[in-house]
């Protein structure tokens, strides 16, 4: 069971559940009964991190009764949050009774579900791989009555060069790797910008050509560019919601793996069709 980084103050006023012993040991061991594996969400996460930091939140979580902490992205913190623990137990705020019994279960988990090398056969891997490839194509969804551009017309690119990290989940996509999904199939005209505030759109040439936005990361658009902001067509290649943003069709695809990237680029060569179906209201 994972926890999750949000305060319930009908059960504890002061701790989020991730961080407290009334819900991780009262409530779910005590009363629920449940004894298996509790492990926290990711550390990372800024409800942890900006109060807590995750070396002193594992510390806490373990002592509330989680047990196994989800410490990511960098290393020194990792380290951080193991000797958190050790600092912990030196201090009397957490035992080393409690860890036994974390480190108990955790090995039965193990001893339950062990992890076994298979071999994956390339047909199997060539099945599996076209599988989530239609699973990406059967997804994209048109929002807004997109139009696609000419045929052989060349397209005005505009996104993000780097698009980072949320520090929640992984970086953005890069520029580089939609332009080369792109390219397969059209001409570009790049325009990159490192952040949306450089970007002043009545600065692009006023030409006529077909031009698209490619949102890569999880942030929504703001008031000025809702305001100055008109492609042809908004690809919200990872938050839907993006897509309400800028007054302009778009082309959703939940998500810029390979093959949802590959989709989107067969969507604009009219290879295939975006039937996804939006599953809530775009606000």
């Amino acid at each position: 069971m994972m926890s999750a980084h949000i305060r319930f103050p009908t059960l504890d006023a002061d701790w989020p559940a991730t961080l407290s012993p009334a819900i991780l040991r009262q409530l779910l061991r005590e009363q629920l009964g449940y004894q298996g594996v509790m492990i926290t969400d990711g550390m990372n996460m800024k409800a942890i991190r900006e109060r807590w930091g995750q070396a002193q939140g594992s510390a806490q979580a373990l002592a509330a009764g989680a047990d196994l902490s989800l410490v990511l992205q960098f290393q020194d913190e990792m380290e951080e949050s193991k000797q958190a623990l050790i600092d912990a137990v030196a201090a009397g705020r957490l035992s080393e009774a409690r860890l036994q019994e974390a480190a108990a279960r955790v090995d039965a988990l193990i001893r339950r579900y062990p992890s076994r090398q298979r071999d994956y056969e390339p047909a199997q891997r060539a099945a599996d791989a076209e599988l989530f490839a239609e699973a990406w194509r059967r997804a994209l969804t048109a929002h807004g009555q997109p139009q696609r551009p000419p045929v052989g017309a060349t397209l005005r690119l505009v996104v993000q060069d780097q698009a980072p990290s949320d520090g929640v989940s992984e970086a953005g996509l890069s520029a580089d790797a939609l332009i080369a999904r792109l390219s397969r199939h059209f001409s570009l005209e790049v325009i990159r910008y490192q952040s949306r505030e450089e970007l002043d759109w009545r600065r692009l040439p006023q030409d006529g050509r077909y031009t698209v936005v490619a949102s890569t990361t999880r942030e929504r658009y703001g008031a000025r560019e809702r305001a100055e902001w008109r492609p042809d067509l908004h690809l919200a290649l990872w938050n839907p919601y993006a897509a309400a943003d800028l007054e302009a069709p778009a082309l959703i695809s939940y998500g810029f793996a390979d093959a949802a990237l590959d989709a989107v680029a067969q969507w604009l060569a009219g290879e295939i069709e975006a039937a996804g179906a939006l599953p809530a209201r775009l606000q």
